[in-house]
């Protein structure tokens, strides 16, 4: 008999698997794709600025975004995560980075305009109910001109494609589990199609989707050749927009009028 899944809430969800989360993301796969957004992040952001990171988990986006970005903040749901963020990026003397437990929909206690950039990685946006909400807060905090860098777990990721063929389901929401994670407990899920996420953040200019890991997610988990890995990830981010939406992940780039 097959094992019922547990789904927990996004919040509990991460505090649980805090302790092991960032050992889940070492392998090279995992390690590809942080390189090919660390790409995207420079292209992406103004040097100099101010960056606010949505769902920052245990600091990752602050790793990548310190040299580029000269004041961060972070905020997640999940207080054991911005523990680890903390103790993974110690506050400097001139306080350039903070970590605050928040939910990206109700980011009340930050003004119109104080941001020069706001990113949100990992799929954490996919976690969040009301997509709406929290792209209509991200695009509220961000200064007139300024970037937006979202990523979101893919609908018709080919992985996705692959398990709808046993399944015959695909469904636009579900039980998620991250890379490595133990599968007898998952956390609730949206999966974004390009338009629909496109549809998230119309209020803003020159939106672009970007597909991350079609293949190696697939075909390449087992491999340690991590030039080659990047440099297949690089290619796919070039490919047609039809098929954007194999990606693992989908990532969303756009300007504020």
């Amino acid at each position: 008999m097959q094992r019922r899944r547990k789904i927990l809430s996004p919040e509990a969800y991460y505090d649980f698997i805090s302790p092991q989360y960032d050992s889940m993301f070492i392998d090279p796969v995992s390690r590809a794709e942080d390189a090919v957004v660390k790409a995207i992040l420079d292209r992406t952001i103004r040097a100099g600025g101010s960056l606010l990171d949505c769902g920052c988990g245990t600091g990752l986006g602050r790793a990548m975004t310190a040299d580029i970005a000269d004041d961060y903040l972070g905020i997640d749901i999940s207080e054991a995560m911005v523990m680890r963020a903390r103790r993974n990026h110690r506050l400097n003397h001139r306080g350039e980075a903070m970590f605050l437990t928040a939910d990206m929909t109700r980011l009340d206690f930050l003004a119109d305009g104080s941001f020069d950039c706001v990113i949100s990685l990992n799929g954490a946006f996919s976690h969040v109910r009301d997509g709406r909400a929290a792209a209509a807060e991200m695009t509220r905090v961000l200064r007139p001109g300024g970037a937006l860098l979202v990523m979101v777990y893919s609908r018709y990721a080919l992985s996705r494609l692959r398990r709808f063929w046993r399944n015959g389901l695909c469904s636009g929401e579900g039980p998620y589990a991250v890379r490595h994670a133990h599968r007898d407990c998952t956390s609730w899920a949206r999966f974004y199609t390009p338009r629909e996420l496109k549809d998230c953040f119309g209020a803003l200019a020159e939106v672009n989707t970007i597909p991350l890991n079609i293949l190696p997610d697939n075909f390449c988990r087992r491999s340690r050749d991590m030039r080659r890995l990047i440099a297949l990830m690089a290619f796919e981010t070039r490919l047609p927009a039809f098929l954007h939406g194999l990606g693992h992940a989908l990532i969303l780039t756009g300007i504020k009028r």
